[in-house]
């Protein structure tokens, strides 16, 4: 038990000090690339003997070891499994053998025998204790990670898909937009949007006829709705919350509605390729 809290506590921290560290430099997802990598290397390294001291202590409380898979279940399995491995071991011997005693080795018995005495439950209590403090660590760290120091589905994630820096330009991108188009300044709007509504005719027309006759809009909020990466092309798919407002019959009427805009990017830059009532595909 006290072993198993013990290598929890190895994972977590880890992780912990590679989250803390990057929301307190701002140095991007290396970090945290890094003590995945790490991760990967300990538990490759301690899956045989963790998994036998699961199985023996599964025999111990005359389990079979096909429970160990458990594990495989998506949240609630580990949780069973966990419990299985706190429960108490049988007293007497089971099909799986003798049962284990547990010698307890006081102060004065260790100096006779020149060893640690047994741990306490004060141990354990410690273990816990140091294991849900960097989970917290880990969970406060998470919410500095995001642009503008907030959480997003996007952010570090995105970067790691399209590229560093890349969910910040397409926000802006975004912005610039309704930005332009509010203000009537159709010729800065048309630097958002693709290459290929700027150069075909058809394409150029339907967009200044979309602009010219669109409202006031104002970005409520952007969310990561998809990223991509397919035959070398980046793409980004926002859910956003729009404030549309526009003239009625003798006052100012604001509307809500939601929207997915579609980005991709082109030589570098991020431009606008569609805007859509519902999730488009990658086709």
């Amino acid at each position: 038990m006290r072993f198993f809290l013990l290598w929890l506590l190895v994972i977590v921290g880890i992780l912990t000090f590679a989250y803390g560290l990057t929301a307190v430099l701002h140095r991007g997802i290396y970090l945290i690339l890094l003590a995945w990598m790490l991760l990967t290397i300990i538990g490759l390294v301690s899956l045989i003997p963790l998994g036998a001291l699961c199985i023996r202590r599964l025999h111990d409380t005359g389990k079979s070891s096909e429970h160990l898979f458990f594990v495989l279940i998506p949240f609630i399995g580990p949780i069973i499994l966990f419990a299985l491995l706190c429960k108490k071991g049988e007293p007497k011997a089971n099909q799986y053998g003798e049962a284990l005693r547990n010698i307890i080795i006081g102060k004065r018995l260790a100096s006779i025998m020149k060893v640690s005495p047994t741990s306490s439950a004060f141990t354990t209590r410690i273990l816990v204790a140091l294991l849900v403090s960097a989970i917290c660590v880990c969970s406060v760290s998470s919410r500095y990670m995001g642009p503008e120091n907030e959480l997003d589905p996007g952010g570090w994630f995105t970067n790691i898909i399209v590229g560093q820096g890349s969910d910040e330009a397409a926000w802006d991108v975004v912005h610039g937009y309704f930005d332009a188009v509010n203000e009537k300044n159709y010729d800065k709007a048309f630097t958002y949007v693709t290459n290929q509504a700027k150069t075909n005719p058809v394409e150029k027309q339907k967009w200044m006829e979309a602009m010219m006759s669109a409202p006031k809009v104002v970005v409520g909020s952007l969310g990561t709705s998809r990223i991509s990466r397919i035959n070398g092309m980046k793409r980004i798919i926002y859910e956003a919350d729009l404030q549309v407002t526009k003239p009625g019959d003798g006052a100012v009427e604001a509307t809500h509605m939601t929207r997915y805009i579609s980005l991709v990017e082109e030589n570098g830059e991020w431009h606008i390729e569609g805007f859509y009532k519902s999730m488009p595909d990658d086709k």
